[in-house]
C-alpha cells in the first residue's frame, strides 16, 4: 500500500504547474522516438498517459492499472509488440520482478520504453531538501537511466536512452528504450508468483 500510496501522490504531482511542464517536455521526448516502435499491441502500465497512445501506429492500445501490477497480468506470452512503463520502476515495490514480466509478454525483437525521474536532477534535489514537508516526490526508490541500463536489463539491447527537462545543465528526467533479444528466455517462476486478476485490466481501442 505504501507503493500505491506513493505512486498516487506522484500522480498528484503531474497535476500541478511544475508537473504539467514536466510532462510536456517528457511526451515531446517520446513523441520523438516514437518512430523505433511499430506493430499492432501495445501495452501501458499505470496511469493513462493519453499522449503515449499517440506513439507508434497500433491498432490495439491495452492499459494495466497500478494496483494490478502485483500479479501476473492476464495475457498471453508474446502478445505485444511495444511496453511503455511511465514512472513505473520508481514506484514498483520489486521492479526486478516487474521486468521479468514485460520480458514474457514481449514478441521477440518487441521494444520496451522506460522514463524516470533523475536523482541527481535538482527537481529531486529540491524536492528533498529544501521542500521537507512536501510528500508529493520524496517516497519513490528513484534509480538513476545508468542503474536501469546496467543492472536490470539483461534480456534487452538499449537502443536509445535520452536525459529532458534540463535545468542548470542538469536532467531531470530520462527516457530509454530497449529491445528484446530474440533469444532471451521467457522466466517460468513469475507465473507460480503472480495471480491472475483481469477484472481491473481496461483496453482501449484506438
Amino acid at each position: 500500500m505504501e507503493k500505491v500510496r506513493a505512486y498516487e501522490h506522484f500522480l498528484q504531482w503531474l497535476q500541478t504547474s511544475s508537473g504539467q511542464r514536466f510532462l510536456q517536455t517528457e511526451m515531446q521526448t517520446i513523441k520523438r522516438l516514437s518512430e523505433l516502435w511499430s506493430g499492432n499491441y501495445s501495452l501501458l502500465l499505470g496511469a493513462e498517459f493519453k499522449d503515449i497512445k499517440e506513439c507508434g501506429n497500433f491498432a490495439h492500445f491495452n492499459r494495466v492499472d497500478f494496483a494490478q501490477l502485483n500479479k501476473r497480468l492476464p495475457y498471453d506470452d508474446g502478445s505485444f509488440n511495444a511496453i511503455f512503463l511511465p514512472h513505473l520502476l520508481q514506484y514498483h515495490p520489486e521492479p526486478q520482478l516487474l521486468l521479468a514480466e514485460m520480458t514474457r509478454l514481449l514478441q521477440p525483437e518487441g521494444h520496451l520504453l522506460i522514463s524516470g525521474l533523475n536523482p541527481f536532477g535538482p527537481l529531486l534535489a529540491v524536492n528533498r531538501w529544501l521542500l521537507p514537508n512536501d510528500r508529493l516526490l520524496r517516497e519513490g526508490h528513484y534509480l538513476s537511466a545508468r542503474q536501469i541500463k546496467n543492472d536490470c536489463l539483461e534480456e534487452f539491447n538499449v537502443v536509445h536512452s535520452q536525459y529532458f527537462a534540463r535545468k542548470l545543465g542538469l536532467a531531470n528526467g530520462y527516457v530509454i528504450t530497449a529491445q528484446m533479444r530474440e533469444a532471451a528466455m521467457r522466466p517460468v517462476s513469475v507465473k507460480q508468483k503472480w495471480v491472475k486478476s483481469p477484472a481491473l485490466v481496461s483496453r482501449i481501442e484506438v
